[in-house]
């Protein structure tokens, strides 16, 4: 029987590290504990406001398609009440210039308490916090019908009206939010902009709503982001979930940066290795270089003659692969290094491959079979083997509880044989997963348990 050892390490992450260091502010996809969020944070995020009725992370998440923080760790529970609930901020690098743009996802559970749809100021329950003040506010009140609200912004608390936007939005319905911040030279002329759902284009589109200050703008920084309970002469935050917090300088690192959705490596051959990976989006992608660690320098090489040309821009997913014909190492390790148009240049990575292979005798199995990982539960690597009577395409994937495809371990033609893959969850939360193989007819779906 021929065994045939496939070590793959996946990457299912959107982005490992900023394009530039400092453009990217703050990314809280919820990757704690559920239970009280200044607690399950280790205090990331401070409470200072409140007595009562905890904000929650809750096992479960947010979905948007083509957002970089989506699907990713737990989300938040914001909770309308008559009693003064907590608020809470979390930092980040202060800034006191230019742009500064917040995105999340946002799905409202019920309009229950929230004020009416007439109401002028409606309540905010979010928005950039400084100093007991928010800048801008974004406000929520109740559209045409109780299964409706609408959202406005207000550039901050003494600016005596809120800019609405005039459609409805469905309760139960996940929706991106992105609003900014805009310092401007001079006095009473800093610009609060919203939009939602909106198009995840390279530059800024048209807001869905905007306002400037028309008094004496107060802030001259800002520094956290702030989630709001408590109740407001009367006034109470909706009952809603939150997720996918990012806060940066720039529109194409807050809800469009490029977007790597999956990255692996494969021995094809005796000496050969071939590195494959896709993006899920692209934005001034100038293109890829595969880099190689070098041990005699503990430093990575670039390969010049791996470059891939990038897509530009793309919403599109783009698949990519490059060939190393003359492996030596034991154990290479690859990364990616993405270069921008304008020179701007991110890594991706480490992958690591282990060359073991070993051919037992000259028979194959003689049924399909997908065997229990080992060690099951385990913390963060586990084992899949999986034996193929016949050649044929073989997809191997990884389920979440919720149902969906989080990581693609094998998607390939494939020898009959007996493999086994090497499946790495550093980036995943702990709980129940599940991994399905799909093999010509055969198909099979097995559990297992991830413990941190």
């Amino acid at each position: 029987m021929h065994k045939k050892i496939l070590q793959l390490f996946i990457i299912n992450i959107c982005v490992l590290y900023s394009i530039t260091v400092g453009q990217t502010l703050l990314e809280e996809n919820f990757e704690y504990n559920a239970g009280s969020l200044d607690t399950v944070s280790n205090f990331s995020w401070v409470k200072y406001d409140g007595d009562f009725n905890p904000v929650q992370v809750i096992d479960s998440n947010l979905n948007y398609p083509g957002y970089p923080s989506s699907n990713i760790g737990r989300m938040i529970r914001i909770v309308a009440s008559t009693s003064s609930s907590m608020d809470y901020y979390r930092a980040f690098p202060s800034q006191n210039s230019g742009t500064i743009y917040c995105s999340f996802l946002l799905k409202v559970i019920n309009t229950e308490y929230i004020p009416g749809s007439t109401s002028a100021l409606g309540q905010y329950f979010t928005g950039f916090y400084s100093s007991g003040k928010y800048y801008p506010l974004i406000c929520i009140r109740r559209g045409s019908t109780d299964t409706t609200y609408r959202l406005g912004i207000q550039v901050n608390e003494h600016h005596p009206q809120v800019e609405w936007y005039y459609a409805n939005l469905n309760i139960n319905q996940t929706y991106l939010i992105v609003f900014s911040y805009t310092f401007v030279d001079g006095d009473s002329n800093d610009i609060a902009a919203l939009w939602i759902n909106p198009e995840l284009t390279p530059t800024p589109p048209a807001p869905t709503v905007s306002q400037v200050s028309d008094t004496l703008d107060l802030i001259s920084s800002l520094s956290s982001i702030g989630i709001v309970q408590n109740r407001d002469f009367g006034m109470i935050s909706p009952n809603a979930y939150i997720d996918g917090i990012r806060v940066a300088k720039n529109w194409s690192d807050a809800p469009l940066p490029i977007q790597l959705g999956m990255m692996m490596a494969s021995y094809v051959g005796n000496n050969s290795i071939l590195l494959e990976w896709e993006t899920v989006s692209e934005i001034n992608n100038y293109g890829f270089y595969v880099e190689k660690f070098n041990k005699q320098v503990n430093d990575y090489i670039t390969i010049e003659e791996s470059f891939q040309p990038g897509a530009g821009y793309s919403l599109q997913p783009q698949k990519y692969s490059w060939l190393d014909e003359n492996v030596n190492e034991i154990s290479p390790i690859y990364r990616l290094k993405q270069i921008d148009n304008d020179g701007l240049v991110t890594y991706y990575g480490p992958i690591m491959l282990n060359p073991n292979s070993v051919r037992e005798s000259n028979k194959i199995p003689q049924k399909y079979e997908l065997s229990q990982n080992y060690p099951n539960p385990f913390n963060p690597k586990t084992t899949i083997n999986f034996s193929l009577p016949n050649s044929g395409f073989v997809k191997l994937s990884i389920i979440n509880i919720l149902g969906q495809e989080v990581a693609t371990l094998v998607n390939d033609q494939m020898e009959a044989g007996t493999y086994s893959v090497d499946f790495d969850a550093s980036q995943f939360t702990s709980g129940v997963y599940f991994y399905k193989i799909i093999a010509n007819n055969f198909v099979d779906v097995k559990k297992m348990i991830l413990t941190r």
